[in-house]
């Protein structure tokens, strides 16, 4: 009786496991694709007080400094592994000045606007 248990057991456990490997394999997440609009236009139909603005500006630690530094140096180096990140900020100038380097040499900087998240400077080392 026990093995005739564990045999209907491990056959629901196996239709469980393939059912949620076919989901997951035949599941696509949702694609977007660019497309060319006038952003102007449509941002002329808000008003400026309907604007959120945080008050440490878009930037407001080193953590989102890192992230964003460090994903826009990835871009330009086309590396996307074991990259080591330094954040500096200046706080008169409120900018943050992100260095992501690879072993052995390759990398780049990236300098931020704190309040507004432009990129000021993006370049590469030599």
């Amino acid at each position: 009786m026990k093995k005739k248990i564990w045999f209907w057991l491990c056959i629901a456990e196996a239709v469980i496991i393939l059912s949620g490997g076919c989901v997951l394999l035949f599941a696509t997440p949702p694609v977007t694709y660019e497309v060319e609009m006038d952003v102007q236009a449509y941002l002329d139909d808000f008003s400026e007080d309907n604007n959120y603005y945080p008050e440490l500006g878009y930037i407001p630690d080193a953590r989102t400094a890192a992230a964003v530094g460090g994903a826009v140096i990835d871009q330009l180096t086309g590396k996307h592994l074991f990259g080591a990140v330094t954040v500096s900020y200046d706080p008169e100038a409120r900018l943050w000045l992100v260095t992501k380097n690879y072993f052995p040499h390759a990398g780049g900087f990236v300098v931020i606007e704190q309040d507004s998240g432009k990129i000021i400077k993006a370049l590469l080392h030599k």
